[in-house]
């Protein structure tokens, strides 16, 4: 079922300005995915609906950036993750090195049991799925190894995570 249809999404990720071709494009891309989630999990409402493509545009970046963009500052680690990054003293040999951000703040957690886990199951796909447990649970729904293929996530295909088929 059509649930929101690509003109919608790509003035939504215009807003508030008019939606030019890579809008269009990346809607078009998007929204067969979308609906086939939104139908799935019964985001049928308005609220639901407005709820959900709000937090997909937000953490996707209106689905410009379908993997988590950890190119961060040494001021900005210490703002976003404070305990791993307490000083600026401990942020600096960080800086600018996404890889080496993810297994850090990552590593050990969320499923992450190996070294480089953190950056292989980095924030993936419009909603942002992040750490291999996730990955693992998101597997089983989609019937998909997502373990040995993590960047099957950034495809905008129905096979996608988005989809749940």
């Amino acid at each position: 079922m059509s649930i929101l249809k690509a003109e919608t999404l790509a003035a939504l990720m215009a807003w508030p300005k008019t939606p030019g071709q890579a809008q269009q494009e990346r809607a078009a891309l998007w929204i067969s995915p979308l609906n086939s989630a939104m139908d799935r999990y019964h985001i049928n409402t308005p609220k639901r609906i407005a709820a959900f493509v709000a937090q997909v545009l937000h953490e996707s970046a209106r689905l410009g950036r379908v993997t988590e963009n950890l190119n961060y500052s040494a001021a900005a680690l210490i703002a976003v993750w404070p305990r791993p990054f307490p000083s600026l003293e401990a942020a600096k040999d960080y800086e600018r090195n996404p890889e080496k951000i993810a297994n850090h703040v990552y590593g050990g957690r969320m499923g992450n049991d190996e070294p480089g886990d953190g950056w292989k199951f980095r924030g993936r796909g419009p909603i942002q799925i992040t750490g291999k447990e996730n990955y693992r649970k998101c597997s089983v729904s989609i019937g998909q190894d997502l373990i040995k293929s993590p960047e099957s996530l950034e495809k905008p295909l129905e096979e996608c995570i988005v989809t749940g088929k």
